[in-house]
Order: structure tokens, then C-alpha cells, then sequence
């Protein structure tokens, strides 16, 4: 289960950085670093054992969320290019909760908690189970059609090992990123903001969607708008942090594959924290 090194892109440096004058540079490199993660996320993904023909179970939870992962990371690149900050932001809270789900299931590694993964997805599931054979009991056992084939396709998510009796309910992300050592800054920029995008409320409405043509009044704003660095570097090191979690899961910490795969992925989180760094103090230069 190794994978070749793909490309890692060089030459930034603290002086490159310092000598950007507009944001657009910035964005350009921290771009460029995303595009650079995408391969490891892929290569990562695509690990399967050489003696059986997939992952089964709980390992095969664990493969799906990497690719889940690979496909959010590739559509929010899609935004980078299309400058669309408002799908970006709903794709933050998409790769940050799967990424921290994944990585809290790795750090665990208890089949229990596996269990309850499946279960909380399973919640429409067992509800609409419910009404149903309630409904049955009223008419005194008496099945319709189409509760037959509901209940017979409930059943075959049933055998899938995605459905349970007794529901249990996940834990919420933020308790699941302080389990896995993520502090609140992370939490707030990766899910509680991000949020607000996904449900459309109202912060999300004015900033986004609304141009005040007064202090009463409001126009349409169809256009989009552009993203800043800042999100870049967050959802990369989201990405990161799972590619690490996983390849180390599945090859192990002293494999060569994985030491060379981390010295990749740590060249990445340096370059992306200088990014970040040097763009907020051009940032506090131009309020000077």
C-alpha cells in the first residue's frame, strides 16, 4: 500500500512573501498549495490492502470518508477558480466535519464508536420505521403496497449494517475537534461560520446576497465574491490533518511509504502557516 511522492511546490519563501503588494499574490500561492494537497488526498484515498479485494466493516467507513473528502477538496478548488466564496463556505463545513469525524474514529479505533457513526445516520431511517409499523398496528396489521416495499427497502439498508433497532446520537463536532486536539478557533472557522452559509440565515443574507442601497433598503447582489487566503489555508489544513491521520492508520508510523509521506505533508503545513502568517501582517500593514 504505497503510493508515489506527487508534486510539492517550492520556492516559497519569507522574502517572496514580503514582496507581494496586492492580495491577489497571496491567493495565487496558497491556491497553488491546495492544488498541491489534492494528489496526497487522492494517493491517500486509493490505499487498499494487497491481500483482499477492498476494505471491509469499519475500514471501509474509513475509505469512503477519505473519498468524500477527495471530492469536497476538489469541488472547493472548482470555487477557487470560479472566485464563489458562498459555495466555498458551505464546503468548509462539509470537509471540516468529515475530516474531524474521521480522524476522531482513527484515534479511537473502538467498534463502538464505529457503531455509533452509523447509527446517527441512520435516524430518519428508524423514525420513518417507526411511523410505519404504527401505522400498521392501527389498522390492525394490515400492510399497504408501498409500506411493503418501504419497509422492504428499510430492511436492505437494514442487512448493509447501516441501520439498528436503537438509535444512538453522534457526538457534536465541537466536542469531537476538542477530542482530537482542535482548539475553538478551528471550531468557529471550520463549522460554526461556515454554518451560517449552509442554513442561509439572515448574517449570511446581508453580507452575501444583499447590497444596502440606504440604511432601510436593499438591492439584489447576484455576483459572487471572491475568497481571501484565509480559507484556503484552513480547508488545506483540514485536509492535511486527515491525510496524516489515515496514512499513518494504514501503513504505520515507522513504514518508509508513510516518513516520507509525512515529511511531504509537514514541507505543506509549513509553507501554508508562512501563507498565512505573512498575509496577516500585510493585512495590518495596509490598516497602518
Amino acid at each position: 500500500m504505497s503510493s508515489p511522492r506527487p508534486y510539492l511546490p517550492d520556492g516559497i519563501s519569507q522574502e517572496l512573501l514580503e514582496s507581494f503588494s496586492h492580495e491577489g499574490q497571496f491567493m495565487e500561492v496558497a491556491a497553488d498549495l491546495m492544488k498541491a494537497v489534492l494528489p496526497h488526498l487522492a494517493n491517500a484515498s486509493g490505499l487498499v490492502p494487497t491481500d483482499a479485494p477492498g476494505w471491509k466493516g469499519n475500514d471501509a467507513i474509513l475509505m469512503g470518508m477519505m473519498v468524500r473528502l477527495l471530492k469536497l477538496g476538489r469541488a472547493f478548488y472548482d470555487q477557487i477558480i470560479e472566485n464563489r466564496l458562498e459555495i466555498a463556505w458551505i464546503l468548509t463545513r462539509c470537509i471540516y466535519e468529515t475530516s474531524v469525524r474521521l480522524r476522531y474514529l482513527i484515534k479511537k479505533n473502538d467498534p463502538s464508536e464505529f457503531e455509533g457513526f452509523l447509527l446517527a445516520g441512520s435516524e430518519s431511517e428508524v423514525r420513518l420505521r417507526s411511523d410505519i409499523e404504527r401505522n400498521i398496528e392501527e389498522r390492525g396489521g394490515e400492510k399497504l403496497p408501498i409500506e411493503e416495499r418501504m419497509l422492504a427497502s428499510l430492511d436492505r439498508h437494514a442487512d448493509a449494517g447501516f441501520l439498528e433497532a436503537t438509535f444512538k446520537k453522534w457526538r457534536d463536532c465541537r466536542r469531537l475537534g476538542e477530542a482530537i486536539g482542535l482548539d475553538d478557533e478551528a471550531y468557529r472557522g471550520g463549522f460554526q461560520i461556515p454554518s451560517l452559509a449552509v442554513h442561509g440565515f439572515a448574517s449570511d443574507l446581508f453580507r452575501l446576497h444583499l447590497e444596502a442601497v440606504d440604511s432601510e433598503y436593499y438591492i439584489p447582489s447576484p455576483d459572487w465574491t471572491r475568497l481571501r487566503p484565509q480559507i484556503l489555508t484552513a480547508n488545506s489544513l483540514f485536509l492535511i490533518s486527515a491525510i496524516a491521520d489515515y496514512v499513518v492508520f494504514r501503513l504505520g508510523q515507522d513504514e518508509p511509504g508513510a516518513k516520507d509521506w509525512m515529511e511531504d505533508l509537514s514541507a505543506l503545513i509549513d509553507a501554508l502557516l508562512l501563507v498565512d502568517q505573512s498575509h496577516e501582517r500585510f493585512v495590518q500593514s495596509l490598516k497602518a
